[in-house]
């Protein structure tokens, strides 16, 4: 494919950069080298210098090495937004472990499945969430470490993670020889059979994908002095965009990452008056909730933030015509747990609203026909989005049909149908798969399914994601109850809120007597999907 969209790119981005990635390990060591009394994480004004997250993360991980966890073993992190989670974070890593983030919303039953198929031995979890955990779940686990909140002290019986971090800090700190080409994350993404895949992030495949992100925002990033580089972070560290946009970008380029625990209008409002943002990492349902206030004008965002970066979630053009009226600088991109960041918006250059902007240094693509996956298709004409580089997986954590069908020939087939432009700029026009995203995270329609079946006054369903400016994709189950039962939607919620997390949870119940099968059965989700648009329409 010829590569238009180079000229296209801000006059600092190469063509192409060296491949000579480093550790992850080794982004917070030269951050800290460089600025170590600069803060790295700011949460609810806990400051967490960088030399203090750098000897809390190799004390953690002395004591985690002394405690049995093994170069290679998987270590799983269930913690949300915190310097807790990135001490761990690095802590693992620098034990030479593998980090396995989990999602703390997840359910008992959620959490009982990933942690068996991803093998984790060690969970690192925040104790109010221990009650999700089962007694199953416990006796599969060698060790939990468990993280306080500010106030609560430690039980003499349970392993406490600022304990460990002050044991470990008192013995020598031994590294761990560990090559790029070894794993640093399993992170999980879904798949076609409705169960979560563990794609594989080596240190290499992070760190290339850290670096490409740095590197595009380096010539706005320069302008701004080392001690007011801010990043206000509202996507989980579990998540592919929290954890790579965020963790590790805003370490690379000596940033402090300001948490917010959770949002709301008001609250975001007032860290955005308190704290001059550099780049802001927003969901497009946060966008959507101020630009579509009446009041926005007031808010003077183009002053309070210096870029905002959106994605994880389709977008419409309205929302980035806004923005243009409005002054705000803004890039959008898009980007796969399996992958990264593979298309960005010029940060200087010219936007193309409703585009997910150009292909980023080192990242190859191809459009490929929809019917066979092999041939190559004309520029404006619609294809699967095909990606390889140094920041594309090579495979899902003990899933070696799932990889090979998602992994050809070192192309990740990523499902997502596109067209590109004339100039290079790509558009991304409906997803092959049946994945729903909605909120920024993803909803795989067949998970909710088997839960909606499980009720023992269902007899079928089916789910999909039907259009919202304000969340993307709303998810919609339709429910045929089984031969002389009643089933109120209420029962269907509370049920579906029992067993899956809830953004999962189903916004829409509507009932039928059927839906629409073929000849040997199946239901045709196709056409169910088409009842849904028309009744969002």
């Amino acid at each position: 494919m010829n590569r238009p969209w180079v000229e296209k790119y801000d006059y600092w981005i190469h063509e192409a950069y060296r491949e000579n990635f480093s550790l992850v390990t080794d982004i917070l060591h030269w951050t800290t080298k460089f600025s170590p009394d600069k803060v790295a994480v700011d949460y609810q004004e806990v400051e967490l210098k960088y030399r203090d997250l750098w000897r809390q993360a190799r004390g953690f991980a002395t004591a985690l090495r002394s405690r049995g966890v093994q170069k290679g073993d998987h270590v799983g992190i269930m913690l949300p937004n915190s310097p807790e989670f990135a001490v761990a974070f690095y802590g693992v890593l620098y034990a030479g472990a593998v980090v396995v983030p989990f999602n703390p919303t997840y359910t008992p039953r959620e959490i009982e499945w990933l942690l068996d198929y991803s093998q984790a031995s060690t969970l690192i979890v925040f104790t109010p969430l221990v009650e999700k955990l089962t007694e199953k779940t416990k006796a599969r686990l060698k060790s939990i470490i468990f993280v306080n909140p500010p106030g609560m002290s430690a039980s003499g019986d349970k392993i406490e993670f600022h304990s460990l971090i002050q044991e470990g800090c008192k013995a020598p700190f031994s590294k761990v020889q560990m090559d790029v080409e070894e794993p640093a994350v399993i992170i999980y993404t879904g798949g076609t059979t409705g169960r979560p895949k563990g794609a594989v992030l080596k240190h290499r495949t992070l760190y290339a994908g850290t670096f490409v992100f740095a590197m595009w925002f380096k010539g706005l990033v320069d302008e701004v002095p080392v001690e007011e580089r801010r990043m206000l972070c509202l996507p989980p560290f579990f998540h592919i965009w929290g954890m790579g946009a965020c963790l590790t970008t805003a370490i690379m380029q000596r940033m402090t990452l300001v948490i917010m625990p959770r949002y709301s209008k008001s609250g975001l409002l007032g860290y955005l008056e308190k704290h001059k943002i550099t780049i802001f990492p927003a969901p497009p349902v946060v966008l959507n909730d101020l630009l579509k206030d009446p009041h926005v004008d007031e808010y003077r965002l183009n002053e309070r933030i210096l870029l905002i970066q959106f994605g994880s979630a389709p977008s419409s053009p309205e929302l980035s015509k806004k923005m243009l009226d409005l002054g705000i600088s803004f890039i959008e991109g898009y980007g796969l747990t399996e992958a990264s960041v593979t298309h960005l918006q010029p940060v200087f250059g010219h936007k193309k609203p409703g585009s997910i902007g150009l292909p980023v240094p080192n990242v190859n693509v191809k459009v490929v026909d929809l019917e066979t996956g092999e041939k190559e298709v004309d520029v404006g004409e619609p294809g699967e989005l095909c990606v390889s580089g140094p920041q594309v997986t090579d495979a899902y954590w003990s899933a070696p049909e799932e990889t090979a069908l998602t992994i050809r020939d070192g192309w990740l087939y990523t499902g997502d149908v596109v067209r590109m432009d004339e100039d290079g700029y790509f558009y991304v026009i409906d997803r092959k798969k049946e994945m729903i995203i909605h909120k920024g995270f993803n909803v795989y329609p067949q998970e909710v399914d088997n839960v909606i079946m499980a009720h023992p006054k269902v007899l079928e369903s089916c789910t999909i994601g039907i259009p919202d400016e304000r969340t993307g994709e709303k998810v919609k189950s339709y429910v045929v109850p089984l031969p002389g039962q009643q089933v109120t939607v209420e029962e269907v919620i509370e049920h579906c809120q029992k067993y899956l997390a809830p953004y999962k949870v189903p916004e829409i119940v509507e009932f039928r007597s059927a839906l629409p099968k073929s000849a040997m059965g199946k239901i045709l989700r196709k056409e169910v999907k088409a009842m849904g648009f028309k009744g969002a329409s």
